[in-house]
């Protein structure tokens, strides 16, 4: 029945004329149909449509890009704070330990000097905290095997204003003002994180 009624159009097609256009007129009613019925219209887009596509997209990939950077700020923020506290905790902690545990501190040498070095004897050995320039705060110390080196600061923050003031009596309690700059070395958009750290801290 499909084939006859190709077949059927076929010949239509050929008696129209030679016209490029298919005459409707000249086809039976049913076979009209069919023929609408297995006919495809294909259309593209219009320039409107596209402009308005494009359009959208923009704004979507534009406000997907300012969620992306609001996330990495946030992110920036509160690396550049935790790395400034967990090393100003560290340092502290270090110098509360030795300090304590010191029998006598040989830099600053006596009540009221200053210096960016400290020196301490624990158990025979000196210990020596420095800045390195670099901004990092060294711990350097021979237990009789040759002399070792440590950095106190972590990679992700630097050290400055390092001073170590004296207080005290001549021959009474030891004991150690501590001064020191800490900043981040993640960079925020408000900026660098930077801390000011100062504390004293006794013998026993």
């Amino acid at each position: 029945m499909f084939l006859n009624s190709v077949y059927t159009l076929l010949n239509c097609i050929r008696t129209a004329k030679q016209s490029r256009r298919i005459k409707y007129e000249l086809l039976p009613a049913g076979l009209l149909h069919q023929f609408r019925l297995v006919r495809k219209d294909v259309r593209g887009f219009t320039i409107i449509e596209l402009l308005v596509y494009m359009g959208i997209f923009t704004i979507l990939i534009a406000t997907l890009t300012e969620i992306f950077f609001s996330i990495l700020d946030a992110r920036r923020e509160s690396d550049a704070t935790s790395n400034v506290e967990q090393n100003g905790r560290y340092i502290l902690s270090r110098l509360f330990y030795d300090i304590k545990r010191s029998q006598s501190i040989s830099t600053p040498t006596a009540p009221g000097q200053q210096s960016s070095t400290l020196q301490l004897v624990i158990n025979g050995i000196t210990y020596s905290y420095a800045p390195d320039g670099n901004g990092n705060l060294q711990i350097t110390y021979n237990p009789g095997t040759g002399s070792l080196t440590d950095n106190l600061t972590g990679y992700d923050a630097s050290i400055s204003s390092v001073n170590f003031k004296r207080l005290g009596n001549s021959g009474g309690k030891n004991t150690i003002q501590v001064n020191f700059t800490l900043s981040s070395k993640t960079i925020r958009k408000s900026g660098v994180e930077i801390r000011n750290y100062q504390t004293s801290i006794g013998t026993r």
